[in-house]
This record gives structure tokens, C-alpha cells and sequence, in this order.
């Protein structure tokens, strides 16, 4: 088997086990919470708003992102969930998994999309050329999810929350801050998501020779779209979070354990002790990220 046959087997009994709490990996029955409590009422569809980190070290994770970011961490009744929580609001989570073996890669970010209809979305996705690993189901206080793979190979949720998304508050330093696309092809990419999620990309600049564009829902920027510069990275979602001093961050990371991939003067891209990458950045002095 590849390396990415593994990871896909992986992800697909991971989410069936943790991440939609089946009963058969356990004998207790993990329920996830909500995204927003109290309740928001408000989906912000066309939107990422929410991070699952799969880590087979929770506790390990939980020190490194402890003193990277100041997060603290909410366990679930049976510990296999634990809801990252940031100035009294939860922002992300971890579970618990458990690699099938030593090609898989202990840690990987998911992303979680907002969306209208999941089940709709899940049927676009596959006439879209994407694949869906995990059929929608109901979570609970979670919502209704399912996980899909983009063309290019990339893993991410789409979700209609229970509840509500969480609030989109000004980002302060500690939260999630952009989201980044790192595909082979951006045609096939820009393609799928606009099937998908309606997302625009106007224009796709060549920076030293790299291909970088970004995502818009109803003319907001909510994403970022890189074709990737190495040959031995899959294509994947990567997550970056806000920081005030982005050399702090890179000191602290090596002093916790953690290696810095890349490093330019107002971000840095960062792997934890499980493998899982991790980017940070100053917040642009243009305030057009978000809403």
C-alpha cells in the first residue's frame, strides 16, 4: 500500500470511530459539543470556521499548543475529544488517533466548511471530481457532517452546526487566523471549490515562480490557494494561527519540541512533535481577512 492509501484508510475509520463517535471503537460513547455555547443561531456558510487536530499524543499536543499559543483544553466525558478553548471561547478541537501504522502520519489538521446542505454539497463534491470518505450523518450536539477529498487530494469537513457556527470576532492573537489550500494543480482546485462552495478566485499570481491565489465567498476573501513548491508534500489544508511576534513563536516551537519548516519575515510555518504543520502570522495591516 502507498503512503496515501494508508493515510485515506486511516482518516476514513478515524472519522467513523472519534470524530462521529460510533460506540464500536470504545466502550463509552463520546459526544461531541457544540461549536458555539451558548448557541449562535448563525451559520456562516461559505466559511471555514472551525479546526480538528488528529493527534495520537493528545497530551503532547496539549503542552506544544499550551505554551505556542496560551490554549487551554476541555475534555470529553471518555477523553477521546478534548475542545480547544482561547479567551473563554472554544476555537478547535483534538481527538485521539491512534496511526494504523508507521507510514501513516501521526498528526494532520481538518479543516471544517460551513455549509448550506451537507448532503448536497457531499452529492456536488462527487460529481465535482472530489471523493467523499465519510457519508453525512448526524452528531450529535455537533450537527451534521460529512468528510470529503478535493481532486488534488486534500482532506476537510463540511458541516451544518447543531447550534450555530461560532462568532466571527476580530482575531486576536492565539486564534486561527487564515487557512491556506497547498494543491499540485490550482485549475482543479479553483474548479471544485466554486462547484462546491461558490468560491471566486479573480487572480492567481506568480511569486518566485509559485502560483498563489485566494478564495472569495460573496467578494470576502476566506482562503488562501498555493501550488505547492516541493515534491515530497501532499496537497492538504493548512491552518495558521495569529501571533503578535513570529519569532517568539519559531523560539518557543523548537524549545517545545516542534521544527520549523519555512520562515519569511511576517509568517513561519511550524510542525509539532506529531508531524502535523502549523502556520503563523502577523494579522496584515489590510483588514479585508474575514468579515
Amino acid at each position: 500500500m502507498t503512503r496515501r492509501i494508508h493515510l485515506w484508510r486511516g482518516l476514513r475509520d478515524l472519522a467513523l470511530c472519534a470524530l462521529l463517535a460510533t460506540g464500536s471503537c470504545s466502550a463509552q460513547r463520546s459526544e461531541l459539543p457544540p461549536l458555539a455555547s451558548p448557541p449562535t443561531g448563525e451559520h456562516r456558510v461559505g466559511e471555514i470556521v472551525w479546526f480538528d487536530l488528529l493527534v495520537d499524543d493528545p497530551e503532547a499536543a496539549e503542552k506544544f499548543y499550551g505554551a505556542l499559543f496560551g490554549w487551554t483544553f476541555e475534555p470529553a466525558r471518555d477523553g477521546e475529544y478534548r475542545t480547544i478553548v482561547h479567551r473563554g471561547r472554544p476555537i478547535g478541537g483534538i481527538i485521539h488517533h491512534v496511526p494504523e501504522n508507521d507510514s501513516e502520519p501521526d498528526d494532520i489538521w481538518l479543516p471544517s466548511l460551513s455549509v448550506g446542505n451537507v448532503d448536497q454539497v457531499a452529492s456536488q463534491a462527487t460529481t465535482a471530481g472530489g471523493t467523499v470518505l465519510l457519508p453525512a450523518k448526524n452528531v450529535g450536539k455537533r450537527g451534521r457532517v460529512a468528510i470529503l477529498r478535493d481532486p488534488e487530494g486534500a482532506t476537510f469537513v463540511i458541516m451544518r452546526s447543531a447550534g450555530g457556527d461560532p462568532s466571527d470576532t476580530p482575531v486576536q492573537a492565539g486564534d486561527f487566523l487564515w487557512s491556506q489550500l497547498w494543491v499540485r494543480d490550482h485549475q482543479p482546485s479553483m474548479k471544485f471549490y466554486d462547484e462546491i462552495a461558490g468560491w471566486k478566485v479573480h487572480e492567481v499570481v506568480d511569486h518566485d515562480g509559485v502560483e498563489e491565489g485566494v478564495f472569495e465567498s460573496n467578494g470576502y476573501p476566506v482562503a488562501g490557494l498555493i501550488e505547492l513548491p516541493w515534491n515530497k508534500v501532499r496537497p492538504n489544508w493548512l491552518p495558521y494561527v495569529r501571533v503578535d511576534d513570529v519569532d517568539a513563536a519559531v523560539n518557543e516551537t523548537t524549545k517545545q519540541g516542534g521544527r520549523v519548516l519555512v520562515r519569511g519575515e511576517h509568517l513561519a510555518i511550524l510542525q509539532d512533535p506529531g508531524g502535523a504543520a502549523i502556520g503563523v502570522g502577523l494579522l496584515p495591516k489590510r483588514t479585508d481577512i474575514g468579515r
